[in-house]
C-alpha cells in the first residue's frame, strides 16, 4: 500500500487486519484512523521451514532433531526426524547442526514514560502515585535497545515505567525490528497491562516533596492501597476520573517490586499481605543473604523474583592496608553472589532473568555462564529464560516453550548456549546466528565461514613444488627444488 491509497480500500485493509487477527484481548490492533504506511506492504512465502539436529521444545526435554513448520508467524507443527522430501512452496533454512531454543523473554526492562500532568483530573496528590501511566502508550524500547536485546537472544520483553513510587503498568512486547510493524501492520504489543511497576525510592531527606524517607514511601503506598479499597467498597463516592481507580480496576495484576537490597523483598511482601495484592519483586543479586526468609515466599501463589545477573566488584586487596579495610561481609558477597540464582532455584522460588540492572562493562552472557559454572543446571537456565517469564507475565499460551499454536519466536545457535565449557571456551565458543520473532527472520552474525586449515601441496612441472600448512592465521610455506633442496619459511602477512 501507499500512503495516498483510496480510503475504501484502506477501510477495507484495515478491517481485514483486524479479522484476521487472533482473538486474544491483550493484543492491541493497530487503528482505522491511523494512515497506511509508507511503501509497499512485505511479502511473506506461504510457510517457512526450519530444519536443525537440536530443538529444545521446553526446559528439562533433551532436544531432538526436527522440523518446525511457520505458518502466518506461528508455529503449525514439530516434526520429529524429518526426512528430507518435498515441503511444497515453503521457505526451508535447513540449519545443520544449529540448536534452537524459545525465544528468550526478558521480565523487566525500564523505559521513560511522560508524567501526568499534576493538575490533570483525576491526578493524585502526590507525583509519585501515577497507577494511570502505561508504558503501552509510550514509545517502548528504542531500536537500538531492542537490537542489543536480540543479539543475546531475547524476542520479547516487559518494559515499565520508571521514576515514582506508584510508576505505572507495564507492557509485553515483541523485540522485532520496527519496519516490521509498519510493513506488516502487526501487534507490536502482546499485554498491554502486564503488573504495577512499584518501588520504595523517596524524594531525598534534602526536598521537600515528600515522602523523604523508605518509611516515608512505604506509608504512601499503604494509604494509598487503603484508599484503592475503601473506593472499591464505596463506588458511589467516587464518580469521574480519579487515578487510584487504576488500582482498583486493575487489582488482579501483580505488584512487582524494584528493589534495593534482599529486605526490600520481605518488606514488599508484608505489603501484599496486608491488601492481598499479588507480589514480585526485581531483586538486586544478593538475594542468597537472607536465603531462608525469600525461600518461605515462594508458597505464596505468584510469587516469583525477576533477577538482574549483576555481580559485584572484585574487592581492591592489592595492599595490606586496602586488605585490611575491607570487610568480611564485602568478601563473602563477592564471593558467592554468583550462586545466588542457582540457592534461589534450589531453594524453590521461581526466578525469571533480565538484562536490566547490570554495570556498565558487565556482560549478560558472562555472568550467566559463571552462574552456571558455579551449579545453576542448563535446564534451570533455560526456564529462567523461557517458561518461567512467560509464565508469569501471562504469555505462556504464546511464548515460552516450541509448540505447535505457539508464536515462531525462536532462537537459533551455533551450539549449546548452555553449556558452560563451551561458552567460556576462547575457541568455538557458541553464538547466536538467528532470531525468528513472529516467524520474521532477524539475522544476528553470519556462520562461520568455510576453514582451509590443514596440508596443502601443489606439484607441477616446473622446478619447485610448494607444500602449505595452513592454521588459523598462520601458513607455513615449503618449497622444494627438483634436487631435492627444501627451503621453509612462515608467511609474515596474511590477508584473506
Amino acid at each position: 500500500m501507499f500512503r495516498h491509497a483510496c480510503p475504501l480500500f484502506v477501510a477495507f485493509w484495515a478491517a481485514v487486519v483486524l479479522a484476521a487477527s487472533p482473538a486474544m484481548g491483550q493484543v492491541t490492533q493497530p487503528s482505522p484512523l491511523n494512515p497506511p504506511p509508507n511503501g509497499p506492504q512485505r511479502t511473506q512465502p506461504g510457510s517457512t521451514v526450519l530444519i536443525a539436529e537440536y530443538v529444545y521444545v521446553r526446559p528439562g526435554a533433551a532436544p531432538i532433531a526436527a522440523a518446525i513448520i511457520i505458518e502466518g508467524g506461528r508455529i503449525d507443527r514439530v516434526v520429529p526426524n524429518p526426512e528430507s522430501g518435498d515441503w511444497g512452496s515453503a521457505r526451508v533454512h535447513d540449519l545443520g547442526d544449529a540448536h534452537i531454543y524459545a525465544g528468550f523473554i526478558d521480565a523487566h526492562q525500564g523505559v521513560e514514560v511522560e508524567a501526568p500532568d499534576a493538575d490533570s483530573p483525576g491526578a493524585h496528590w502526590s507525583e509519585h502515585v501515577m497507577p494511570q501511566r502505561r508504558a503501552a502508550d509510550s514509545t517502548l524500547l528504542s531500536e537500538s535497545a531492542k537490537k542489543k536485546l536480540r543479539s543475546m537472544g531475547f524476542t520479547a520483553a516487559a518494559v515499565a515505567p520508571e521514576g515514582g513510587i506508584f510508576a505505572g503498568r507495564a507492557a509485553v512486547i515483541a523485540l522485532s525490528p520496527e519496519e516490521v510493524h509498519r510493513s506488516e501492520r502487526t501487534a507490536q504489543v502482546y499485554v498491554p497491562d502486564a503488573y504495577h511497576a512499584m518501588s520504595m525510592t523517596s524524594s531525598g531527606w534534602g526536598s521537600r516533596s515528600y515522602p523523604t524517607s523508605q518509611m516515608g514511601a512505604i506509608s504512601l503506598i499503604r494509604q494509598t492501597l487503603s484508599d484503592a479499597d475503601y473506593m472499591d467498597a464505596n463506588p458511589d463516592e467516587y464518580a469521574g476520573e480519579n487515578s487510584v481507580m487504576d488500582l482498583v480496576d486493575m487489582a488482579e495484576l501483580p505488584l512487582v517490586f524494584r528493589t534495593r537490597d534482599e529486605f526490600d523483598v520481605l518488606r514488599a511482601a508484608k505489603i501484599a499481605d496486608e491488601f492481598d495484592r499479588p507480589v514480585m519483586a526485581v531483586g538486586r543479586g544478593t538475594e542468597f543473604r537472607r536465603l531462608a526468609a525469600i525461600a518461605e515466599l515462594a508458597d505464596r501463589d505468584g510469587f516469583a523474583l525477576v533477577l538482574p545477573l549483576t555481580l559485584p566488584r572484585k574487592p581492591d586487596v592489592s595492599t595490606v592496608g586496602r586488605a585490611e579495610d575491607t570487610d568480611l561481609r564485602t568478601l563473602m558477597t563477592w564471593e558467592q553472589a554468583p550462586t545466588n540464582a542457582y540457592r534461589l532455584h534450589e531453594a524453590g522460588v521461581d526466578v525469571a532473568l533480565t538484562t536490566s540492572g547490570l554495570r556498565d562493562g558487565e556482560s549478560f552472557t558472562k555472568n550467566l555462564t559463571h552462574a552456571m559454572q558455579v551449579g545453576l543446571g542448563s535446564d534451570a537456565a533455560l526456564a529462567m529464560l523461557t517458561t518461567t517469564p512467560a509464565e508469569i507475565l501471562g504469555v505462556d499460551d504464546d511464548l515460552g516453550t516450541i509448540e505447535a499454536g505457539k508464536r515462531a519466536s525462536l532462537v537459533v545457535a551455533s551450539g549449546d548456549l548452555f553449556d558452560a565449557r563451551a561458552r567460556s571456551a576462547k575457541k568455538d565458543t557458541p553464538r547466536i546466528l538467528d532470531g525468528f520473532i513472529d516467524g520474521h527472520r532477524s539475522v544476528i552474525s553470519m556462520p562461520d565461514a568455510p576453514t582451509i586449515d590443514g596440508a596443502w601441496a601443489r606439484t607441477g612441472t616446473g622446478r619447485l613444488s610448494v607444500e602449505l600448512e595452513i592454521d588459523g592465521s598462520s601458513i607455513k610455506i615449503k618449497e622444494t627444488n627438483d634436487a631435492g633442496d627444501a627451503v621453509t619459511t612462515k608467511a609474515r602477512s596474511i590477508k584473506r
